[in-house]
């Protein structure tokens, strides 16, 4: 992840990981066949930090992951402005969408969207569209020289209409 600080995801080599880690290519090519792994693998820990926190309603939930994205505003954008195959954005966003539908973290507003979610026709899809409505929301929030204060709040207030839809 100090990586991802520095430059996007899509930039980061298997040389450049084994380098900061200290390791031999072949010691990291026996654990993982590629980059992409390696984030599948720390993926999930990844996500319960953005996940975390006891949120009792929408705009808490929000407010929650917008304060996150703006501590790690470096590594979002690394991780997902910048992303030239898609690859990553395609790995992050089955990602999320299986933390949406497993509901590992218990709190009232990630357990009423799950157990909404699984109850729908197309419970993956639904769970993919709302990842992809979170992705955009912290990347437009990642970038925050387009936001007064007043903006900012105009900017909340419109997503949490989306989530009451």
């Amino acid at each position: 992840m100090s990586l991802v600080e520095e430059k996007s995801f899509e930039k980061i080599t298997v040389r450049d990981l084994c380098q900061r880690a200290h390791l031999n290519h072949s010691t990291f090519y026996r654990q993982y066949h590629n980059k992409y792994e390696l984030l599948m693998d720390i993926l999930p820990e990844f996500i319960e930090n953005v996940f975390s926190g006891e949120w009792t309603n929408s705009e808490e939930m929000l407010r929650s992951i917008l304060a996150w994205t703006e501590d790690n505003r470096i590594v979002v954008r690394n991780l997902l402005a910048e992303i030239d195959s898609m690859t990553t954005y395609r790995e992050l966003l089955r990602a999320v969408s299986e933390q949406i539908l497993s509901n590992p973290i218990q709190n009232t507003v990630t357990s009423t969207l799950a157990d909404t979610i699984n109850r729908m026709y197309f419970p993956k899809l639904v769970a993919e569209n709302m990842a992809t409505l979170m992705f955009q929301v912290v990347l437009q929030w990642a970038d925050q020289s387009k936001f007064t204060e007043a903006k900012r709040e105009a900017y909340i207030a419109d997503v949490l209409r989306l989530f009451q839809l």
